[in-house]
């Protein structure tokens, strides 16, 4: 069961797969609604998922990387945003994903710091989740996921078990349409990532 469908007990959740990406042996999206594109470079195909390598970025949008509006989370709907990665290098302030109406607005976005410090980021100073694993992630498999309901509880979940929540706003999750890009210009590292999924829920 997903973390979401827990947020509302009142009612069953309705889902929206809006991105749907497995890695496994190429850019595609299952779901059909967006163009993923080498924006720097050369991502490769390595144990079923998606090697991001020193210098490598990828973005996601609607066509041709424009923005999405299915990025667009408003108030209404919950929001899950999971991936599996497997960091091979970690660089500080390093992004696995980010949020925004261009190549460069990064925010908000998973951040991985020290050998294994997951955080949830605002801007470049507001930490809005956090977790800091007891072990080194490095050359480890973990699954990360996202989730926001309708009431603005923001949750962190690694492997399936919730480690931090957040109440209040987060910046752009609300605002215009955006597009996501993967890894960081001019903070590289090295990471796999694959079951990258996006959903909403009524």
């Amino acid at each position: 069961m997903f973390p979401l469908a827990l947020l509302n007990a009142s009612s069953p959740p309705v889902d929206d797969i809006v991105l749907s990406c497995s890695f496994a042996t190429d850019y595609t999206d299952a779901t059909g609604r967006h163009t993923l594109s080498t924006i720097a470079g050369t991502p490769t195909f390595a144990d079923s998922a998606l090697l991001m390598n020193t210098s490598d970025l990828v973005r996601v949008g609607a066509s041709n990387g424009d923005v999405s509006a299915d990025f667009k989370f408003d108030e209404a709907v919950n929001v899950e945003i999971s991936c599996d990665i497997k960091m091979m290098t970690i660089l500080n302030n390093g992004r696995i994903w980010s949020f925004g109406t261009t190549d460069s607005a990064f925010f908000p976005c998973l951040r991985i710091q020290d050998t294994g410090t997951f955080q949830i980021v605002d801007n470049s100073t507001t930490v809005r989740l956090q977790y800091v694993n007891p072990t080194s992630i490095i050359g480890v498999w973990k699954k990360v996921t996202f989730t926001r309901n309708t009431t603005g509880l923001h949750k962190l979940f690694i492997d399936d078990v919730e480690q931090a929540s957040y109440s209040g706003t987060i910046n752009n999750l609300t605002g215009a349409a955006s597009q996501i890009v993967f890894a960081r210009d001019g903070f590289w590292q090295d990471f796999y990532i694959k079951n990258f999924n996006v959903k909403k829920y009524v």
